[in-house]
């Protein structure tokens, strides 16, 4: 075991379904998954850390059960070297923490999980298609010439929108009075584009703390003008038109949710569709209706 690392969910997915479980090189091909509920402010984020270790002992005395000392040593310090990584203070819902002999995967999910550990042949991947099935967390991007607003959600349910001294951006100075150069279309639309790419600089500072799907609300010429001014536009998922400058959070996300609805059977389809091939190769840890039964429920 010599590789510790932090998985997004898709990341993890696609590794914990798309592998062989196999280690005929180790000494064990056992496979732990431990599942903590967690929490995403302060000071509630702080007992995390002792739930956690908490389920870490409890892992070492089910393997002392099944390994020696020695090799029951072994594993469980990697598992602690793992935990040490752990940035709490950036939590979201519940930690799942995937162990072999080959490495240890932490993988953080926007959705609630009961505590739990499997130690057997297979990885337990059904926390992270529940995260896929049930929670949708985005960014909306308000756009006018007048202001730039960023509404951070979860599916039909607003976080917050940033209103922070550096958010809402408000167009004070990319315009001009002049008539003959109100005339001129294009260096109207150059002073608007100066406009969208400082708007952007501002959120790219978000976006490199918590990286999240992008959704653009505004007319199509604000958005057409601003898609141009990003530096990354891999993020964006889709788009609503319509004036939001002074639209109500709950209003811009309700307009948003159809397609936050299209995404999100997309990206499940995608998943599948993984999860069915990984099968055919004899690859998948669970029967897929199995786990999309169980994710259904909640479980």
């Amino acid at each position: 075991m010599d590789k510790i690392q932090t998985l997004s969910l898709k990341d993890a997915f696609a590794n914990f379904t798309q592998r062989k479980n196999t280690n005929k090189d180790s000494g064990n091909n056992l496979k732990i998954t431990l599942t903590i509920p967690t929490h995403r402010v302060s000071p509630d984020y702080k007992q995390d850390n002792l739930a956690l270790k908490n389920q870490i002992n409890n892992i070492e005395t089910r393997l002392a059960t099944i390994l020696d000392k020695k090799e029951t040593q072994r594993i469980v310090g990697h598992i602690k070297d793992a935990e040490k990584t752990i940035d709490y203070s950036r939590n979201q819902d519940s930690l799942v923490l995937y162990a072999d002999n080959n490495s240890v995967s932490i993988v953080k999910l926007p959705v609630h999980n009961d505590a739990n550990i499997t130690i057997g042949e297979y990885f337990d991947v059904r926390p992270l298609y529940k995260a896929v099935q049930q929670r949708e967390h985005y960014y909306i991007i308000t756009i006018s010439q007048q202001k730039i607003r960023l509404i951070e959600a979860s599916n039909d349910r607003v976080i917050e929108e940033f209103n922070d001294g550096n958010l809402p951006f408000e167009n004070t100075e990319y315009f001009t009075t002049n008539p003959k150069k109100l005339a001129q279309d294009k260096f109207t639309d150059n002073l608007i584009k100066e406009f969208y790419n400082e708007a952007d600089k501002r959120i790219q500072v978000y976006m490199a703390d918590n990286p999240l799907p992008v959704f653009l609300a505004g007319d199509i010429k604000s958005v057409s003008h601003y898609k141009e001014m990003m530096d990354d536009t891999s993020m964006v998922v889709n788009t609503v038109h319509g004036n939001y400058d002074g639209a109500p959070t709950h209003e811009i996300v309700k307009d948003i949710h159809p397609l936050l609805m299209d995404y999100s059977q997309s990206k499940q389809d995608q998943y599948i569709s993984e999860i069915g091939d990984a099968q055919n190769k004899n690859l998948a840890v669970f029967d897929i209706n199995d786990i999309y039964q169980t994710a259904l429920a909640g479980n």
